[in-house]
Order: structure tokens, then C-alpha cells, then sequence
């Protein structure tokens, strides 16, 4: 990845994470910072939140944050099975 990286600073006078910063949301733009092992400039990561607070203590409570996770999933499921339904019903 590091060439890639690289090759894109050179093509386009700035950095790729910028690139993906700037142009990338939400758990896209996690992942793609993830992959590019984006860091802050003391070395850690990035991450913030309770998740991140519990890690930097050495505690893990990635159950409880699985399951917010899936039923966050499970909201945007619904949402997007309403919106359809919704615009099928004006159609009619």
C-alpha cells in the first residue's frame, strides 16, 4: 500500500490519506486509513471513543460493542426498507 501511497503523492502533490480524508466518510474512510496504517503523529492511532478509551486501558469489551454495532446495522437495514417502501407507495 505504500507504494500506491506514494505514487499518488507524486501524481497529485498530496498525500493519499489527505486525498481520503477529504473525499471519504464514515466507516469507509476508517477502513480505507486502516489499510493505509494512518496514524497520529505520537505513533497511536487515531481511534476515539469508548472502544478506543477501553483499549488504551487495557480492557476490552468488544461484545457490548459488537452487538451497538449489529443493531446499528440492523437500524440502517430498516431505514433503507422503509425509505423503499415509502418511495413505491408515492409512485402509485
Amino acid at each position: 500500500m505504500g507504494d500506491i501511497a506514494e505514487a499518488y503523492q507524486e501524481m497529485f502533490d498530496t498525500s493519499l490519506a489527505e486525498a481520503i480524508k477529504k473525499e471519504t466518510s464514515g466507516d469507509y474512510k476508517k477502513l480505507l486509513l486502516k489499510m493505509l496504517g494512518e496514524h497520529g503523529e505520537d505513533g497511536k492511532s487515531k481511534k476515539k471513543g469508548k472502544k478506543a478509551d477501553k483499549e488504551a486501558e487495557g480492557r476490552d469489551d468488544s461484545d457490548g460493542d459488537d452487538r451497538d454495532d449489529r443493531r446499528s446495522d440492523r437500524d440502517d437495514r430498516r431505514n433503507d426498507r422503509d425509505d423503499r417502501r415509502s418511495s413505491r407507495d408515492n409512485r402509485r
